[in-house]
């Protein structure tokens, strides 16, 4: 069994939790049909002490969905200043001739929330960024990549950013990469940057004419990623 865990501040009352299959749960299955959830089922509970679960259309302890793997948790309690709340997910696939579904996995995800007022937790998504084509001497020059970009909160003391959610995974693994920082480090142009992966890169020789650079921006925009960023700030 997998778990994630993902913080809920007061500023922001809804989180986004995302499961993933643990791939050497099927490591004897020759196509990555299991992986995926476009054929899946997913039941989602969760007891509901602190909040529910927004999806779907609804807003319950108990919500199914069909072909996602994400779901939102909205916390309704503003009165405890730390807590935690468990979210689980009951998936089923597909039988082998399509007419039922059965139980495949059992996963789960804790909410830690966190109603501190020092405390502030924002989720950032991926940008892609690109260049070119530029041309150097004999040679010219484009790529590609993917970033993530943090806006500088008012009254800040420290940084910590986590990616919690990058597809399709690339080596070495993207999702876990952590680093933090303190208020004082320089931004460029104005916001911090963190986790770039190159998503391609060429330097072609100007006589052989532009080189095709849109395919790397098309690579980094078909990636999907998102990042948790806990700010310490002062308190009030």
């Amino acid at each position: 069994m997998k778990s994630s865990r993902t913080g809920l501040p007061l500023q922001e009352r809804k989180a986004r939790i995302i499961m993933r299959i643990p791939s050497n749960f099927i490591w004897n299955v020759p196509t990555d049909q299991f992986l995926t959830f476009q054929t899946k089922k997913v039941v989602w509970t969760t007891e509901g002490k602190y909040g529910k679960l927004s999806g779907n259309g609804g807003f319950s302890t108990s919500i199914t969905t069909y072909g996602t793997n994400s779901m939102y948790y909205e916390c309704t309690d503003k009165e405890s200043e730390k807590a935690t709340e468990k979210v689980f997910a009951r998936i089923y696939a597909k039988s082998s001739d399509g007419s039922d579904y059965f139980l495949y996995e059992e996963l789960e995800a804790t909410i830690n929330i966190n109603n501190e007022n020092d405390v502030i937790i924002k989720y950032v998504p991926i940008s892609v960024i690109s260049w070119g084509p530029t041309e150097t001497g004999i040679y010219t020059n484009c790529g590609s990549g993917t970033i993530f970009y943090i806006d500088p909160e008012p009254n800040a003391i420290s940084y910590s950013a986590t990616v919690i959610e990058f597809s399709p995974e690339v080596i070495p693994r993207v999702t876990g990469t952590s680093k933090s920082w303190s208020a004082n480090t320089p931004t460029k142009d104005g916001k911090y940057e963190f986790a770039y992966i190159l998503s391609g890169a060429v330097s072609s020789p100007t006589w052989l004419g532009p080189p095709d650079c849109g395919k790397y921006a098309a690579s980094a925009a078909s990636r999907k990623g998102t990042a948790r960023v806990i700010i310490k700030v002062k308190k009030p």
